[in-house]
């Protein structure tokens, strides 16, 4: 697997222009969580700005805006379901009118099971 970055330092985009980050994880066995902290410690290498690292049901929605990004790397679980670090995140999410943030979410998942990243999916249909 490679994973890309941009160095903010050799790119024309100013320090003050670059994102607040959030990033969080849904792990079952522990691979989500320790891609997270890959990424988390390559993050702060690269001086970008976190606010938060942890697991999704730690993320509080209500203060995140427009200028946030949430990065969410998340696992699913048995047959595409949350894994117990992630569902109430989830809930609340849905459970929340409007969330103003950017994001991405990176999913990993079995593709022997027939519902293999449905949990990682389901973020696509809020």
């Amino acid at each position: 697997m490679a994973v890309f970055f941009i160095d903010p330092f050799q790119t024309p985009y100013k320090r003050m222009n670059m994102p607040t980050i959030y990033l969080a994880y849904g792990s079952e066995s522990g691979n989500a969580q320790r891609l997270a902290l890959s990424l988390y410690e390559r993050l702060t290498q690269k001086r970008f700005s976190l606010v938060q690292f942890s697991e999704l049901n730690d993320i509080n929605l209500k203060p995140l805006s427009q200028d946030d990004t949430l990065l969410i790397i998340t696992s699913s679980f048995g047959d595409g379901e949350a894994p117990s670090s992630a569902g109430e995140f989830y809930e609340h999410l849905q459970a929340s009118p409007s969330v103003a943030c950017q994001f991405a979410v990176f999913g990993l998942g079995d593709v022997s099971y027939s519902n293999a990243n449905k949990f990682s999916l389901q973020y696509g249909c809020l």
